[in-house]
């Protein structure tokens, strides 16, 4: 178990899985996380990607998020995410999507997929060493899951020196902490890049 570290819910526990299939982020790293968007937290709508026990989004929840979305391709986390969510009274403000980050069906808009409204704030911490961090992001960008200014964080390993900016992501903030690198992007798309997005989807 790990223990929320700040918000209405400081201190209540969460479950997490037992042994190392899933890596929850340490209490230092997650507080330095959320302390550089503390100010941007109020009533956002938070994604998290790769949830694993869903602690980054019920984190940002306990911090003011107004609703966050969970998406996680293991069935029994997927389970451990709602009972983590009900247990902490967030039922009604978290949705938690069975599906692969890169899976079509968790962005089309359908039933048991992301809410075709957009995000204020991504979580993404995806397993290290297998290069999926680059794909990740192009994908959120590509579904046109962001509002004007929304940060993505990503959490990898911190030999990664840079994540590639791509789409209209610039990179925001670098921080290393021990064996954990955190990369923050913004969001700030142009005027073609928008054209872009919208005849993709026709």
């Amino acid at each position: 178990m790990v223990r929320i570290s700040g918000g209405t819910l400081c201190g209540r526990r969460l479950t997490t899985p037992e042994g190392l299939r899933v890596r929850p982020t340490g209490e230092r790293v997650r507080q330095a996380m959320l302390n550089m968007v503390q100010g941007q937290l109020s009533g956002c709508r938070v994604l998290d990607l790769f949830a694993g026990s869903g602690l980054l989004g019920i984190e940002a929840l306990s911090r003011g998020a107004a609703t966050a979305v969970f998406v996680e391709k293991e069935p029994d986390l997927v389970q451990l995410i709602r009972g983590n969510l009900e247990r902490s009274g967030l039922g009604e403000r978290g949705q938690v999507i069975r599906a692969s980050v890169f899976a079509p069906e968790a962005y089309g808009g359908g039933s048991g997929s992301v809410d075709v409204s957009r995000f204020d704030l991504v979580f993404m911490d995806p397993p290290y060493g297998e290069g999926l961090a680059a794909a990740a992001l192009q994908k959120v960008v590509w579904s046109r899951l962001l509002q004007p200014d929304a940060v993505v964080i990503v959490e990898h390993a911190a030999e990664i020196d840079v994540l590639p900016e791509c789409c209209g992501l610039h990179m925001w903030k670098q921080r290393r902490y021990g064996g954990t690198g955190v990369t923050l992007f913004q969001w700030t798309p142009s005027s073609t890049l928008t054209t872009t997005l919208v005849e993709r989807q026709q």
